[in-house]
Parts: structure tokens; C-alpha cells; sequence
């Protein structure tokens, strides 16, 4: 910003808040960024006008920025410097009621915070990066047969990585106790088990169970595609092992990891989950422990 910015905007006693983090989303996320944006930050969510160009971010993925916001005497925040950060986390940014269900975001943040392997952490954060998950993940509807009601999608996730850590936490019938490799993979095949069902453009699924089934699985694969290309890249025995839990009937190298058992107990936390979703539930206090 040049010093006579606020001057010839006439603001000129217009505070500047310096350096503030966030995720810029444009008001067009599928075009280009106009005059205008949306900007989230953890105190919540405004629109700003962009006097400056953010930086190219890569493909699909929301802008995780720092900017210099001129709050003006009109009301009106503009962006007078936007640069780049991919070292945020876009996760810290999801806002609270994004979600319908009271407490899934907080709950589900924790759940996240437990996995350990930087890997996969680097990954869920370049999921989460992508507009099309972002936010539609909080909000979206999950399949027409169970939670098919607004914030379904992410219950529904949350419940069945709830199941699938319980699991985890017994010891195997068979075999050693769960590695922490094999504990973070359970947590985050679990929670991403369903993401082809994030709407495409706003979009909902159709109706048609085998249709959905179809368009989901192509769906989760293109949501994931650039996040699995760098990690099967920086960690190929993770990347596999992801894979095997998530699409079975594909055939994988042998691993020390067991993710046929995996898949069993994902699979029964999901059954579970789908046999109760009568009615939305909300997530309790009690349920998760800080």
C-alpha cells in the first residue's frame, strides 16, 4: 500500500489492521476473483473489497492469506496487501455454525488434532483446502437412505470416527496392538470415508442410489486427486494403505499395515451410524471430553 492510500480514498484516519491471517474465497469461487471477496478469519466472517491481487493459489484450493484490512469510515474493509501462506492451516478458519449440528466442528477439530503422522496431517489440510470441501463438508447433506438433512454429511463423519476410535482402542483378538500409523489412518479414512458427497458447484447428489453410489466414488477420487498425489509422493506405504481402506477392491502391494482389519472395523462404525440416523443428533459436551 502506498502511503497516500488512504488519503486519496479519504480515510485518511481509517485504522489499518496490519498482517491478519485467513482464507479469502471470491464471491465467484469457479471464476475469477472480482471486486469483491469473502474473507474468514478465526474472529469470523466479512466481506472485503480487493484493491490488490492476491498471489495465484494452486488449483481448486481457497486463498490462505495475510492481509492489511482498511476498515473505512463507511463501513466498507478493503484488502490493501494480500500475500500468500500455504503454511496456515484452513481448518483453524472453519467457523463454528457452518455446521447445523451444534458442536460437530469443535468435535471434530479434536478428532483431527489427534493424528499424529505430519504426513497425514499436511494431507487433511490440502483436502480441506479445496473450495469444494472447505466449507460444503460442514453443511452438505449425506446420502437420500441416512442423515439427508443440511450438516448430515459431517455427523454422519463424526459419528463413525467416534466408533472407529473405540475400536481402535481395544486391543486386536489377533496380532499386535494398533500401531499410531495404523490408529491416524483409521481416524482419517473414517472421517473422509464419504467426501464424494460434498455437492459439486452446490449441487446435490441425485437420488438414485446407484447413481450416487457411482458419482460419489468419481467424485472422492477428483476431491482428493492433488492432497493423495503429494502424499503417496512423500510417503507411498501411506498412500497405498489409504487407498486399500477406501476403494477394497482394488489390489495393493502387502504392508505391515492391517487394512483389512481396519476396513472391518470401518465399516461397522458406518452400519452403526447409518442404523440410528433416524433424526439429527447433536453432539454433547459430555460425548467429547476436552
Amino acid at each position: 500500500m502506498t502511503p497516500e492510500f488512504p488519503a486519496r480514498h479519504g480515510a485518511a484516519n481509517a485504522p489499518l489492521q496490519r498482517d491478519c491471517p485467513g482464507v479469502l474465497i471470491p464471491a465467484d469461487p469457479y471464476g475469477r476473483l472480482r471486486d469483491t471477496a469473502r474473507l474468514i478469519t478465526t474472529a469470523g466472517e466479512q466481506t472485503i473489497h480487493c484493491v490488490a491481487t492476491p498471489p495465484r493459489s494452486l488449483r481448486w484450493n481457497v486463498w490462505r492469506i495475510r492481509t492489511d484490512l482498511l476498515l473505512m469510515p463507511n463501513g466498507d474493509v478493503i484488502a490493501t496487501s494480500v500475500r500468500r501462506d500455504d503454511a496456515l492451516d484452513p481448518l483453524v478458519f472453519v467457523q463454528e455454525m457452518w455446521c447445523p449440528v451444534p458442536g460437530t466442528v469443535r468435535a471434530t477439530k479434536d478428532v483431527i488434532r489427534a493424528i499424529r503422522h505430519p504426513a497425514l496431517c499436511h494431507f487433511i489440510r490440502n483436502v480441506f483446502a479445496d473450495f469444494r470441501v472447505f466449507e460444503d463438508f460442514w453443511k452438505a447433506e449425506a446420502g437420500p437412505d441416512h442423515h439427508h438433512w443440511p450438516g448430515g454429511l459431517a455427523v454422519h463423519s463424526l459419528e463413525v470416527v467416534q466408533a472407529v476410535a473405540e475400536g481402535l482402542d481395544k486391543v486386536p483378538t489377533v496380532g499386535d496392538p494398533w500401531s499410531q500409523d495404523e490408529r491416524d489412518l483409521g481416524i482419517l479414512a473414517a472421517l473422509l470415508h464419504d467426501l464424494g458427497e460434498c455437492r459439486d458447484n452446490g449441487q446435490p447428489l441425485p437420488d438414485i442410489a446407484e447413481l450416487q453410489r457411482r458419482t460419489m466414488e468419481l467424485r472422492h477420487l477428483g476431491l482428493i486427486h492433488d492432497p493423495f498425489s503429494r502424499l503417496h509422493g512423500a510417503n507411498p506405504r501411506l498412500g497405498r494403505a489409504l487407498l486399500a481402506l477406501w476403494f477394497p477392491r482394488q489390489r495393493f502391494p502387502a504392508s505391515d499395515i492391517r487394512t483389512r482389519e481396519l476396513r472391518t472395523i470401518l465399516l461397522a462404525a458406518h452400519r452403526a451410524s447409518v442404523a440410528r440416523a433416524k433424526v439429527p443428533m447433536c453432539v454433547m459436551d459430555a460425548q467429547w471430553p476436552a
